[in-house]
């Protein structure tokens, strides 16, 4: 073989090896990417299950909210209805008072 056939087989194995790290890289670059992707939807899928489970506790948060409000509540109205007894109670022993006294002042 001469120089020149030479030469130009020195070249070509050089564009084939050059080519062929060329691809090797352009893989690598593709495998990147893809778990890439891959990891984006991993993350995309857990944000979605911490949205999920804080809007399940935020439900349950504001139904035990309600509950107690609910419980407050009943125990304000029996109060009042308590008090209104009460007053009601009161007036009447004030009118019976009232009556007696009313008796005796007649006497």
């Amino acid at each position: 073989m001469n120089r020149e056939e030479l030469r130009t087989l020195f070249w070509k194995q050089l564009e084939l090896e050059a080519d062929a790290d060329r691809k090797a890289q352009l893989r690598l670059k593709d495998d990147v990417a893809q778990r890439r992707k891959l990891e984006d939807q991993h993350y995309y899928e857990l944000l979605l299950a911490d949205v999920q489970a804080r809007k399940r506790r935020e439900e349950i948060e504001t139904i035990e909210r309600n509950r107690a409000n609910y419980v407050q509540v009943k125990a304000l109205v029996e109060q009042i209805a308590a008090a209104d007894d009460s007053k009601a109670a009161r007036a009447a022993r004030i009118a019976e008072e009232h009556q007696y006294l009313v008796i005796i002042a007649s006497y």
